[in-house]
């Protein structure tokens, strides 16, 4: 069998069919994306090493590429963000090493290109995989690289469950859901906490409103036990003491755009219809079932006021922490989503010693 070419001979060639009559080969809206391409691979080359040189020809997707549809679906649970009018990566890059992550990192920043990053498993309103809020981002698709963060809940608990039978598990849904196109589906998703029993009324109120949807769907998670003796400012996830259980509510159909209006209309009802039964002052949600119902950055514009509402939702006083920690190790705010962390407006900086950040 005749040898390979070496990513260094695929490279000139990946450049060249990227290069070449460009008024051909791609009409005038993909030119931009096009050369955004172009640089991104010259600059990959460039912060490369000869010895870990990246085979292009398998990490390297483009709209144009056969398979481009297949690897951006292949972690995709929500079909509301595969639609045609959800921005999509102008492309995306699988690394097969750390230093292909870390020269990804470099070119991204210094092309100004915004950077998502996704592992394995599900994001509910897609933020690893598409946007609401930038028209030009390109993928770092981990989610075959490296067990640390590609490894789904499915994989985990099956090698956990090698070792002990005592391990505890997320709910059947949460594994199921993972990596299984039969699964896939339109879905939105919402999230409280409650530290009060809910009354009798209450409960029948929700019975009522679930016999409205076709396909609703409700897990609560209790929480107290060891979960109340560890403190809410030990870690970001603050909800402690004083929470009697979670409650994740979800709708999902199969009819595509024409009715996504009516079953996000019924799960926002629901969720406004809870509102005396749960949390308050801030009501809270969990970040893991992420809702842009609660606000979303501009772009790049990341507004620290604007991003409180649901930073003290999900974190509730640890928001200001996690500030703190952006503003510190990325000022710029580089990496970035509809939903993150923002970095201290410069007006609101000062030094706390050497290197530190925090509040007026």
């Amino acid at each position: 069998m005749a040898p390979l070419p070496s990513s260094s001979s695929i490279l000139p060639l990946l450049l060249l069919c990227l290069l070449i009559t460009p008024s051909l080969a791609f009409p005038k809206r993909h030119q931009p994306a096009q050369k955004q391409q172009y640089r991104f691979l010259q600059c990959l080359s460039d912060h490369t090493k000869k010895t870990t040189a990246i085979p292009f020809s398998r990490t390297f997707f483009t709209p144009d590429s056969s398979n481009f549809s297949t690897v951006l679906n292949s972690t995709a649970q929500n079909l509301r963000y595969l639609l045609p009018s959800v921005l999509k990566p102008v492309f995306i890059f699988t690394p097969l090493q750390v230093s292909h992550i870390q020269a990804a990192v470099i070119c991204s920043k210094k092309l100004n290109i915004n950077l998502r990053i996704r592992s394995g498993g599900h994001d509910y309103e897609g933020l690893s995989y598409a946007s609401k809020t930038e028209s030009s981002f390109l993928i770092l698709d981990l989610s075959k690289a490296w067990a640390q963060a590609g490894a789904t809940i499915g994989e985990a608990y099956y090698r956990i469950a090698e070792k002990s039978r005592t391990f505890p598990t997320g709910t059947a849904p949460e594994v199921l859901l993972q990596g299984q196109s039969l699964f896939k589906n339109y879905f939105k998703a919402k999230s409280d906490f409650v530290r009060d029993p809910i009354p009798e009324t209450g409960l029948e109120g929700i019975w009522k409103r679930f016999l409205q949807e076709d396909s609703p769907l409700t897990i609560w998670n209790p929480l107290g036990g060891q979960m109340a003796r560890i403190s809410e400012s030990a870690i970001p996830f603050p909800h402690r003491k004083g929470n009697a259980f979670m409650i994740q509510w979800v709708t999902n159909w199969q009819d595509g755009a024409s009715s996504s209006a009516r079953h996000m209309d019924w799960v926002r009802k629901l969720h406004n219809y809870m509102t005396p039964y749960v949390s308050k002052k801030p009501r809270t949600s969990y970040v893991n079932y992420r809702d842009l119902d609660l606000g979303m950055n501009k772009g790049g514009n990341t507004s620290f006021i604007e991003a409180s509402a649901w930073g003290t939702s999900y974190f509730k006083g640890n928001f200001n922490k996690l500030v703190q920690v952006k503003t510190k190790f990325d000022p710029e705010n580089f990496f970035r989503h509809e939903q993150s962390i923002p970095p201290l407006p410069v007006s609101m900086r000062k030094r706390k010693g050497r290197g530190g950040v925090g509040f007026h």
